[in-house]
């Protein structure tokens, strides 16, 4: 592509070249965003893309507040769903730039969808995140395009991770049956809180439906595998990886479903994952570093009514407002000049707001 933009094209803008191979890659089914990027690439979509570029300069990044309070090209949560947060544009460049922005999925939402950038300077703009209910990893693509080059310009890759909570089910055990094609792996993510004695994993293929395997990996890291299980030689029907005093944090479980099913006359695995923990969590709660003062004035409500909340937030040692990511009833939010701003619906005569950082 190099060699072609060069002598072809009489160009060598290697940007306009990467951004091509993006632009002009084919998405991968059943993948997130985070695990595949912009997917497969595609050479002939790409050099077909090339060839519309007639301008692509790098004058312009993106930079998001992450929950580590480090600015990155994108957004990461590992343990929570997220409710609003800040894109920001920096033009570098001198000339003026108009993008347009917008989310491929549809929990991701900016709440303004053009915006000028003016040269040498920067924009704010804010990020809905709708509510992420059901478990597991959502991540896709906020792209952002000026309406003078051809393609999309810039790219934020959004990635969330939503886990259930082991403690909080029914008998402290969560299970699902699930159904996965050849070669494909699917992740599920787990709360698990300091002190219980054990965390286990339970994977079975109910008459060798299906032959499936599952990794476990750590809050910190460390991974353990188990064995295929289900058709094949191995014989076995179910497989179990336990944990004794586990780490506390997220634990993640990803199951992969054999490439060779045809050879065992099978066209998809099904199987069933059961996670649980045992004993009790600690009782003993460490209070958060006096990070924030936090004040606010409720206006008058009565149950059923939907309620719009200001938080202040103050630096506790100069009393300015402060900034950076707080958690408000289990979703992250950024503090925008000391404030924070949102609507929540009254399910009694008093609000209770869980605030974390």
């Amino acid at each position: 592509m190099l060699d072609a933009n060069q002598h072809r094209l009489f160009s060598n803008n290697h940007y306009a070249v990467l951004q091509a191979l993006f632009n002009g890659a084919m998405t991968l089914r059943n993948y997130q965003a985070a695990e595949q990027g912009f997917g497969a690439v595609d050479l002939l979509r790409a050099w077909m893309e090339l060839k519309r570029m007639t301008t692509q300069n790098q004058d312009c990044v993106v930079k998001q507040l992450n929950p580590d309070q480090n600015l990155g090209a994108g957004f990461y949560s590992p343990a929570q769903a997220a409710a609003s947060v800040s894109l920001r544009l920096v033009n570098t460049g001198d000339e003026n730039r108009k993008f347009s922005l917008g989310g491929l999925a549809a929990w991701l939402k900016p709440e303004q969808y053009s915006i000028q950038v003016p040269a040498h300077s920067e924009r704010n703009v804010t990020i809905k995140y709708d509510s992420q209910n059901d478990p597991g990893l959502y991540s896709s693509f906020l792209l952002i395009d000026d309406y003078s080059t051809a393609g999309w310009d810039l790219a934020a890759l959004e990635t969330l991770v939503v886990p259930v909570k082991l403690y909080d089910m029914p008998g402290r055990k969560w299970e699902k049956e699930e159904t996965l094609n050849p070669g494909v792996y699917k992740r599920y993510y787990f709360n698990v809180p300091q002190g219980v004695d054990s965390l286990n994993f339970r994977l079975s293929v109910p008459d060798s439906q299906g032959r499936v395997r599952m990794f476990v990996i750590s809050p910190g890291g460390m991974q353990e595998s188990g064995v295929f299980t289900g058709a094949g030689n191995e014989n076995v029907i179910v497989s179990n990886i336990n944990c004794s005093h586990p780490q506390p944090g997220v634990w993640e479980l990803v199951v992969y479903s054999s490439v060779n099913l045809s050879d065992f006359q099978l066209e998809k695995s099904k199987y069933q994952i059961t996670a649980g923990i045992q004993g009790e969590k600690s009782s003993i709660t460490m209070p958060p570093d006096p990070k924030y003062l936090v004040s606010t004035v409720v206006p008058p409500f009565k149950k059923g009514d939907k309620v719009n909340i200001t938080l202040h937030f103050w630096n506790p040692g100069s009393k300015l407002p402060a900034s950076g990511l707080v958690s408000i009833n289990e979703r992250l939010y950024e503090i925008k000049n000391g404030l924070v701003k949102f609507t929540l619906q009254a399910e009694s005569d008093t609000i209770n707001l869980k605030i974390a950082w």
